[in-house]
Order: C-alpha cells, then sequence, then structure tokens
C-alpha cells in the first residue's frame, strides 16, 4: 500500500492535529475498527495527559463498545505500561493508547498493540483500516454491551516486573543522585517508584502532568533540554535524565550538563550487556551513527540496521533472538522485559552501567570514538506530495557521484566511508526529517544544508 493509500497509521501508530485530522467522531469509528478487527476481544486501553486525550479515550471507548468489546481502562499511564500490562495479562487480546507521544501539543493520536504488547506490524494495520475505510464493523446489540473495568494497579505491576531484570543492590550502593525532566508527560507517575527503588536521590522538574507541555516541548532533543543540563550541574548531580510525552524514551545528560543521543547511549549499555551477559548481536535503525559499528564490532558484536521505527526494530529482535536494541532518539528496548521501547528499563540499565564500571557518564562516553551529527526538518505544506518529492530527491543524487547510496529507508547518500546523510519523510508529522554525521561539525552542518537546500528545490519545482 503506498503512503497515500494508508490513510490512517504512520510509522508509529495513527496520529493528527485534533479538530482536524482527529475528532471524537473518528475516534468512535476507530474504536469500532479496532474492536472489529478483535473480534469480541478485551482491550485494555490507557492514554497520555495531552488536552485531548480524555476527550479521545472516552470516544474511543465507546467505540469498542458498540462492537461488543470488554475494556479495562488503566487512566493515564505511560505507554510502556499498557504494553506491560497487556503482555503479561492473558486474558488480554490487545491494547490501545491514546497518545501523540513526541509530537506537538495540539497532535494527538492512537497507538495499537497486540496481545504480546508489541505494536501490530503493517499487515494487520491494514486490516484496521479497511474496516475503518469500508465501515464493515461487526455492530453488538445493546444486550451485547460490556461495562468497563477500571484497573488501578498497572503503573504498581509494572515497577515490579521491570525491577526484576534489574540489579538493585548493585544500584544502592553508589547512591546516585539524579535529575529526572518529565516534560510534563505521564512518566512522572512511573519513573520516580523505580528511582526510590534503587536508594536513588531524585530531582524532578517538570514532573507536573500538563498536556499544553508549558515549559519545554515533549521531544527530548539537546536543544530543549537547557533546562535540564543547568540542573544537573546546579544540584551536582551524577546524570539527569529526559523522557517524552508517554515516557518510552529516554534521553541522558552527563554529570557536566553534556546531552548525548540515544545511539550514544544504546551503544553504552549495549558494550555493558556484550561484556557482562556475552550478547553478540545488536540492532538500531539506519539513522543511528556508525560510532555503534566502531564500538561493538572489535567487541565481536554484529550490528543489525533496520529502517528507522521501533517497531521494525522490535521485529528483527524477535526474529532473531536479540535481547538490547535502540533508535538513535532515545528508545531502547531490552527482550527480557518487553520487546518494546521503554524508558524505564532504559534509564535504570543505564544506572546499572554507571554503578558497574564506576564511571560517570561523561567518561563513559569519552571512551566512544566522537562523530558529529546534524538534525534538522523541512515542513512540506502538501503531506500527500512526500513521495513525489522524495522520488525526485532520489533521482537527483543518483544523478551524481557517491561513495554508496542506500534505500532501505528514505535515501542515505555515503559521501565516503564514514561520511552520510539520511533523507526520510516523517510517518506522523508533514515534515521530511534530515540526519548527517561527520568526522566534523563543520562538514555534518554542511551536509545536512546542502540536503535542505536540495528539498527546498525539489519542493519548489513540484507546486
Amino acid at each position: 500500500m503506498s503512503e497515500e493509500a494508508k490513510k490512517l497509521f504512520g510509522t508509529n501508530g495513527f496520529r493528527g492535529v485534533v479538530g482536524r485530522e482527529l475528532t471524537p467522531e473518528i475516534a468512535i469509528k476507530f474504536g469500532m475498527a479496532v474492536g472489529t478487527y478483535f473480534k469480541e476481544g478485551r482491550i485494555a486501553v490507557g492514554m497520555d495527559g495531552r488536552t485531548s486525550s480524555d476527550m479521545l479515550r472516552s470516544a474511543l471507548v465507546a467505540g469498542l463498545q458498540r462492537v461488543g468489546i470488554k475494556v479495562y481502562d488503566l487512566g493515564l499511564v505511560p505507554t510502556p505500561v499498557l504494553q506491560k500490562y497487556v503482555r503479561e495479562h492473558g486474558y488480554l487480546s490487545g491494547g490501545v493508547i491514546v497518545t501523540a507521544s513526541h509530537n506537538p501539543p495540539e497532535y494527538n493520536g492512537f497507538k495499537v498493540v497486540g496481545e504480546n504488547g508489541v505494536e501490530l506490524a503493517d499487515e494487520e494495520e491494514r486490516k484496521i483500516e479497511t474496516i475503518f475505510m469500508n465501515e464493515s464493523f461487526n455492530y453488538t446489540e445493546w444486550f451485547g454491551f460490556k461495562e468497563t473495568t477500571v484497573i488501578s494497579d498497572a503503573i504498581s505491576f509494572y515497577a515490579r516486573e521491570l525491577l526484576k531484570h534489574i540489579d538493585l543492590d548493585l544500584i544502592k550502593r553508589n547512591k546516585i543522585r539524579i535529575v529526572a525532566d518529565f516534560g510534563h508527560g505521564v512518566s512522572s507517575l512511573s519513573v520516580p517508584d523505580l528511582l526510590i527503588k534503587a536508594d536513588c536521590e531524585i530531582i524532578s522538574i517538570n514532573s507536573d502532568i500538563n498536556g499544553r507541555f508549558p515549559n519545554r516541548p515533549p521531544e527530548p532533543t539537546p536543544e530543549n533540554l537547557r533546562n535540564l543540563s543547568k540542573a544537573v550541574r546546579a544540584y551536582d548531580a551524577d546524570l539527569g535524565v529526559a523522557y517524552d510525552g508517554d515516557g518510552d524514551r529516554a534521553i541522558f545528560c552527563d554529570e557536566k550538563g553534556m546531552i548525548w543521543w540515544g545511539d550514544v547511549s544504546g551503544t553504552i549499555i549495549a558494550r555493558y550487556l556484550a561484556e557482562k551477559e556475552g550478547i553478540n548481536k545488536t540492532v538500531t535503525g539506519i539513522n543511528s551513527s556508525l560510532i555503534v559499528e566502531k564500538v561493538l564490532n572489535p567487541r565481536g558484536v554484529k550490528v543489525i540496521r533496520t529502517k528507522v521505527g521501533s517497531r521494525n526494530i522490535t521485529k528483527v529482535m524477535i526474529e532473531r533472538g536479540v535481547i538490547w536494541g535502540f533508535e538513535e532518539n532515545g528508545g531502547g528496548i531490552y527482550g527480557p522485559h518487553q520487546y518494546v521501547r521503554d524508558g524505564g528499563i532504559t534509564t535504570m540499565l543505564m544506572l546499572q552501567v554507571i554503578s558497574y564500571y564506576k564511571m560517570p557518564l561523561s567518561k563513559l562516553c569519552e571512551n566512544i570514538p566522537r562523530m558529529f551529527q546534524v538534525k534538522t526538518k523541512v515542513h512540506i505544506e502538501d503531506f500527500k506530495k512526500r513521495s513525489i518529492i522524495m522520488n525526485k530527491l532520489v533521482r537527483l543524487y543518483e544523478g551524481e557521484s557517491f561513495y554508496k547510496i542506500e534505500k532501505l529507508d528514505g535515501i542515505k547518500v555515503w559521501i565516503n566511508k564514514i561520511n552520510w546523510v539520511l533523507i526520510r519523510p516523517s510517518g506522523t508529522e508533514p515534515i521530511i526529517r534530515i540526519f548527517s554525521e561527520a568526522e566534523t561539525e563543520f562538514k555534518a552542518k554542511k551536509l545536512a544544508e546542502d540536503a535542505k537546500k536540495r528539498i527546498n528545490e525539489v519542493m519548489s519545482e513540484s507546486k
């Protein structure tokens, strides 16, 4: 199915601007489509703290009930909490979380997971889309409606299950002081309990749940985390950590106030797992830094690259029996816990790494080869023109002489063996993302600027 024909789902669920692409009427219809797909099953429903989440959750539940689904309402929960609850409770057929993750506050959406807690595969999402578009719903008569059961212990259950995979005694011995930037998201409901059980001293910022995200945007990028950096230094903390709106990503700040991308932290955790647990494979996206191979290959760890997106990483991890995978945006996936990205388990693993090596995070990062990355984006007015723009870009780059060109996801142009630029359309926003990497900051910026110039030229021609 082409991107234009794929009406609902992007790379990470169904998202849109509330009141425009996403309304209560659409949410009811979506609920009926999901419920029809799961037949007469039991579905867990949760939501993040966006201003529209309660409204959309109510409409979604109404749609599910209209087709005979028994709903278990988890309330306000991080996405990994709902996923873990579904995975460990065999009576549930799946789950739906109302969230737009890292998107701006005007967005919201739905993420659908199967009985294993993992997001549905593309072919399963297409089945829901077909039901939605054709309105082929399995309506239930009044006597078939089922009441909602409220679940109040999902977060405490999640914490107990997660901590089974963590060496708490090791972390406790180090008395770690940590600044946690919850970004006004729902991770403030789950992470503090994990840190308290590890005897950490916690300094919290942006811990109030506020769907308008007043103090920083929900995406934890270095430019959005200046206050975290200041707080870590001001409180003389051992490290800092920041989360996105629904708590499935974690970005770290070292004790000197330096923010590190997820491919650096993911590589550090992979290196630890190779030494401690003997892992010999890890999975990451095509947009992660070349440092992953530079650090892990000499240690006997094979790096498997996938398309961008946690679902793609998860799929390969499950197929190949890999226990650790990660994204450059801070999404860490630890299979023994659950095969989904989870900011909570990523945080606790990092605390375990620091405690094991008895090294500050800055020192661990210093041992990683330095490459420079630039991440930027270009807004596109017409979302449906993404494929046209990308096809023209591919022809433009293929008409020139480069070391090699990969088309696994978007277009990745290798200038030489270490300098590259990746251009790919977002699956959730009307933007084209640009990632570049080089051995100097100047070269990385130049690659990104050149890519942005090419995109703008192609967009002008496509008007």
